[in-house]
């Protein structure tokens, strides 16, 4: 389940929809799953660097002009 999730954030795709997917899957636990913390942090985390780069963003951290990591 987890390589599916990654596969789908890795799409762009956010945690309820990757959710949705798992379910219709056969998941049926999958919101549970999804709700842990670090499960959601991290899927949440790849599917931002994924839509990013999908537009050219750069996927690094980075200081604005005030010095707060952004």
């Amino acid at each position: 389940m987890l390589e599916e999730a990654r596969e789908l954030a890795g799409r762009g795709h956010y945690p309820l929809m990757i959710e949705a997917v798992l379910r219709a899957n056969g998941f049926p636990e999958a919101a549970e799953w999804i709700d842990q913390p670090h499960i959601h942090k991290e899927l949440k985390d790849i599917a931002e660097r994924a839509r990013k780069k999908a537009v050219g963003l750069s996927t690094e951290d980075r200081d604005d002009a005030f010095g707060v990591r952004q």
